[in-house]
């Protein structure tokens, strides 16, 4: 076989470079686009079907209006569990009252508390203040209507929690 078309044969057997960076650019698009899938992240969930805990939403959610969950009544703890990126979602409709808040996941949790008004206004955004707790001290509920209380994990791993809501903090007498 003359040398021309022995180069010509060994060429064509190699793949030119930009064919490569643009697989291998699809490729990426494509991973990063399944990823971010929220049916992987639905079919991904370890949350278990029949649990006591809240109603729990996707982290996509949280930045809607959210007004189904359980019920808190004033001066009352409840208890629950936090799934990886979803949050646990508490309705408070005791008002008008001014009430403290607090939301404690423990010592290896990263504690993240979130309320909003009846119109699904973002009213307040506590993330934690010692380890674990965050406190939405002295808050005033105007009206009568369903807060919706968002209680999260920050680090995104499950953990249990505790919720209470109570009468506000009152300072002690100097």
């Amino acid at each position: 076989m003359p040398k021309s078309s022995r180069k010509n044969t060994e060429s064509n057997k190699r793949l030119d470079p930009m064919i490569v960076v643009a697989l291998i650019g699809l490729f990426g698009t494509i991973i990063a686009a399944l990823l971010a899938s929220p049916l992987l992240e639905r079919w991904l969930s370890t949350s278990p079907s029949n649990t006591d805990t809240p109603a729990a939403i996707s982290s996509t959610a949280i930045n809607g209006t959210q007004t189904t969950g359980n019920h808190i009544p004033l001066n009352q703890t409840v208890t629950g569990t936090l799934y990886f990126d979803e949050a646990g979602v508490w309705i408070f409709s005791d008002g008008p009252a001014t009430v403290t808040i607090i939301l404690d996941v423990g010592p290896f949790g990263s504690a993240l508390l979130i309320l909003r008004d009846p119109s699904g206004v973002e009213q307040a955004y506590v993330d934690e203040q010692s380890p674990g707790v965050a406190r939405l001290v002295n808050f005033s509920i105007p009206t009568d209507g369903d807060y919706t209380i968002l209680v999260r994990n920050a680090q995104n791993e499950q953990v249990d929690y505790t919720l209470t809501v109570q009468d506000a903090l009152t300072p002690p007498p100097p």
